[in-house]
């Protein structure tokens, strides 16, 4: 099981439905630890434990007594099929123009393995071996047939959907380079993703490797008309090119879980269609009343769709997830409630405040200092944003633009127990964001230090790189919280 050091918060006497929900509407929780025989739910707040060495975080215990790990976040999805480029050429959306000696899909592993944290993560790798002059390209034309979930362009259009595209690069002298940057090796990618209906951008790097990241928020999705590219000219002969998997990233329904739910609350026009799904009866909520949307949905019987303005909390009762396993009749592959149970989905944020992944944004309207902007940010009951990922900076970045610092909440830093944020959660830290690349900390910090008033903060800049701000200058506020967290204030 955890250690002691990250298994920090306890929960007695609930089923382990509950335990898990407890954990992903968390702030910081990616896995958890039940106990059959007492009902125990140990919960840690340490995102991101999972690439840690398993001997370094759990322990033997006896019992009957079981480690729980979250998967990735549904709350989000790649739609962009991109698992084997080689059989992929030119088929399923898929355009490859190679005009290089030879190219090849690289997994990482043994010396390979350090590349995977600079990449963020990316397990594979296409790498290319070019002459000089010559060209390799890339692209892929996004089309609503490629969402999941029975998602159309209704539903990305009634919830403001927004998306997120990523890719990596990097250009090498030669295969065998070492993933550390090299002076002297020069090359030039494009990366280029819009449409001329919506937004585009165009970038070209001569870097050794780049990080290529782009927020669209949802009035320039235009999904039939996106499409992605990335093309590299080699500058020199046996110069490698690698590229990581392009991801084009769009927010799903979240799943809350399932409940008995009292009749006098019920929708009194529930919608019923023979293609009901959950993204269907988001969107036919949301256009119930588009000044103040319904943003829950409550489905039952596979095709019964009801809509709430705010969860009801007073009239539910928390089920097993099998009492809601009811097909939708408009997609066999998900389940819309039970018989007499309801399966509840959210997909928006309050009114005012923007989504990213499983989480809602409000930025304040004035500067404060940051323990004003804290305490506005609690009175709202969200939280002093920090970010979780690399992403989400980049996306704080291009969605609430005019601001040429953030504070973060962070309470306090340490090398060796990382970042206690504003909710108390606890994190690692950030390649990129709050370590290099060769992942050495940006910042240093008196682990007694308290880094959330005016004499001393952490701030984050304009190129997503976080540092120590002494004294703390007032700014514009940013306000953090899990879309549908709520629930957990009942259980």
């Amino acid at each position: 099981m955890l250690t002691d050091k990250y298994a920090m918060l306890i929960k007695t006497d609930v089923s382990l439905d509950e335990c898990t929900r407890l954990c992903f509407f968390g702030s910081a929780c990616d896995m958890f630890e039940f106990d059959f025989d007492t009902r125990e739910c140990v919960l840690t707040p340490h995102k991101a434990l999972k690439p840690h060495p398993w001997h370094e975080i759990t322990r033997k215990v006896d019992g009957d007594v079981a480690l729980f790990i979250l998967h990735c976040s549904t709350s989000s999805e790649n739609v962009l099929d991109n698992h084997n480029w080689i059989e992929a050429q030119n088929n399923d959306g898929w355009d490859i123009d190679n005009g290089c000696r030879s190219w090849m899909i690289a997994k990482n592993g043994g010396r390979y393995r350090t590349r995977e944290l600079i990449a963020n993560g990316f397990f594979h790798w296409l790498r290319v071996l070019c002459d000089s002059g010559t060209q390799f390209k890339l692209q892929a034309q996004m089309s609503e047939d490629r969402l999941p979930l029975g998602i159309d362009m209704e539903y990305l259009r009634t919830t403001e959907t927004g998306g997120f595209f990523r890719t990596w690069t990097r250009i090498l002298s030669s295969s065998h380079e070492n993933y550390k940057p090299r002076p002297g090796v020069e090359g030039k990618v494009m990366v280029k993703a819009g449409s001329s209906e919506g937004k585009e951008i165009i970038k070209e790097e001569t870097y050794n490797f780049e990080d290529h990241f782009e927020y669209f928020d949802e009035a320039h999705l235009k999904v039939d008309n996106v499409q992605f590219q990335v093309q590299t000219t080699a500058m020199a002969t046996n110069q490698t090119f690698e590229l990581t998997q392009l991801e084009f990233v769009i927010d799903l329904p979240i799943r809350i879980g399932c409940f008995n739910v009292s009749s006098g609350t019920l929708d009194s026009t529930p919608s019923v269609t023979s293609d009901q799904t959950p993204s269907k009866c988001l969107t036919s909520c949301m256009k119930k009343n588009p000044l103040d949307p319904p943003r829950f949905a409550g489905l039952t019987n596979g095709e019964e769709c009801h809509c709430f303005g705010r969860m009801p909390l007073e009239q539910l009762t928390s089920l097993p997830e099998e009492k809601c396993s009811k097909s939708c009749l408009g997609d066999s592959n998900q389940f819309c409630g039970g018989d007499a149970t309801f399966s509840f989905f959210v997909a928006t944020c309050p009114m005012g405040q923007k989504r990213f992944g499983d989480h809602c944004y409000q930025q304040l309207d004035i500067e404060q200092s940051i323990e004003s902007n804290a305490d506005s940010c609690t009175e709202k009951g969200m939280y002093l944003w920090w970010p979780d990922t690399e992403e989400e900076a980049v996306f704080v970045q291009k969605a609430f633009q005019g601001v040429d610092f953030r504070h973060v909440g962070y309470q306090f830093a340490s090398h060796e127990r990382g970042m206690l944020h504003a909710d108390n959660s606890l994190g690692t830290g950030i390649m990129h964001v709050t370590m290099d690349y060769s992942q050495t900390e940006r910042f240093t910090a008196d682990e007694s230090a308290f880094l959330m008033s005016s004499q001393k903060c952490a701030a984050i800049n304009k190129r997503s790189v976080i540092y120590i701000m002494e004294p703390c200058q007032p700014t514009v506020g940013l306000c953090k919280s899990k879309l549908g967290g709520l629930y957990i204030l009942t259980t």
